[in-house]
């Protein structure tokens, strides 16, 4: 056998992780999310239009988040700050380990902005090229699974953030429709992870449900 050492950025994202696990009460809800109206929506769109269903899905989220301030919030010595603000994390794989690059303002955004950012952001991780601006002040974090095959999960919380969503892999699934005749479904599922001692289970659950609802029936909020 032989010895890795905890180094540079692999040590950063060690502490982080046992300062988490010691500190955070967590619990995570999971659930499914029809998408097959969200799917529909992205796939109507210009060819050129950079916003896919995932950027689609995302600004979804920081939009819920506005309407739920309890997960878009710190936890400090101080108390509970909730933040006007969405400014959204996105976990990447990058060139020396997990980043997480923030994308700011996010509820504002058009999804074809989000997720022009958001890649350009992804890109600058893959290449070691993030500056620190470019890692502060996430409000919320996202992490994506389901590009390697992961349906649900439980993400660990990124202090002194309250709440994490983890994304799995989008999927068709076969229905029964409202007249009992079979009908493909396309779903994603969710893993919202959030912190016992700063969110209550209803609240958390309420998010996803807000969540679930407006994937189901995008159009009007992402017109």
């Amino acid at each position: 056998g032989w010895a890795r050492g905890l180094t540079g950025m692999r040590r950063t994202v060690a502490l982080r992780m046992a300062e988490s696990a010691a500190l955070v009460a967590p619990v995570t809800l999971q659930r499914d999310l029809d998408v097959t109206d969200l799917t529909a929506w992205a796939t109507r769109r210009p060819p050129q239009a950079p916003g896919g269903v995932l950027d689609a899905l995302l600004a979804l989220v920081a939009r819920a988040l506005v309407r739920h301030p309890d997960l878009n919030a710190h936890l400090l010595d101080t108390g509970i700050v909730e933040h006007d603000a969405v400014h959204l994390g996105y976990a990447v794989d990058g060139a020396r380990g997990l980043v997480v690059p923030v994308v700011r303002d996010a509820a504002g955004l058009p999804v074809d902005e989000l997720a022009e950012r958001r890649r350009a952001l992804v890109t600058a991780a893959r290449a070691g090229k993030l500056g620190p601006d470019d890692q502060d002040g996430a409000t919320f974090t996202v992490t994506n699974l389901g590009p390697l095959g992961i349906d649900h999960f439980s993400p660990i919380v990124n202090l002194p953030q309250v709440a994490i969503l983890g994304l799995g892999a989008f999927r068709s699934t076969l229905d029964v429709g409202d007249d009992d005749t079979p009908v493909v479904r396309r779903k994603v599922g969710v893993s919202l992870t959030f912190d016992h001692r700063a969110v209550d289970g209803a609240p958390a659950a309420r998010f996803l449900d807000r969540l679930a609802r407006t994937a189901a029936d995008p159009f009007e909020l992402l017109a």
